[in-house]
């Protein structure tokens, strides 16, 4: 079955797979030693480490997209396979076992990449905006 032609964003999602480029991965060197950037006086590197704007946001790092009930989540879980957006879920279960408890809940993660579009498919299934741990919005 060709998920392209069942749904249109499979495009979008496969314009937003992030890529890792070699030339990214090397690690860069001191002009005038040659020697790895770690290397030298100490507190010359604390001070650039202070100093150094924070490094960019990972593409393929994982983030949430949604806190919902357990029964919901699985239902979600598989919308967005069936949609080519790699996902995982984590169950959150109290540990109250009491009348008035809260439902058992769980937590989805998607690659940082696609979170937008998996937030739309998490509302177009739920008909809710996804929230996150606490009530504020992912």
């Amino acid at each position: 079955m060709n998920a392209g032609a069942d749904h249109p964003e499979q495009a979008e999602i496969e314009a937003s797979s992030p890529s890792i480029e070699p030339a990214a991965m090397a690690q860069s060197t001191d002009d005038r030693s040659g020697t790895p950037e770690i290397s030298g006086n100490p507190f010359r590197r604390l001070w650039t480490w202070l100093h150094s704007p924070s490094p960019p946001p990972k593409p393929d790092a994982t983030v949430e997209v949604a806190w919902l009930p357990l029964w919901q989540a699985q239902l979600v879980l598989h919308e967005l396979w069936e949609r080519s957006i790699p996902s995982v879920m984590s169950e959150d279960h109290t540990s109250h076992l009491r009348f008035g408890a809260r439902e058992p809940m769980a937590r989805v993660f998607v690659i940082a990449a696609r979170a937008e579009l998996a937030a739309r498919v998490i509302e177009e299934v739920t008909g809710q905006p996804p929230i996150g741990q606490g009530g504020q919005r992912v």
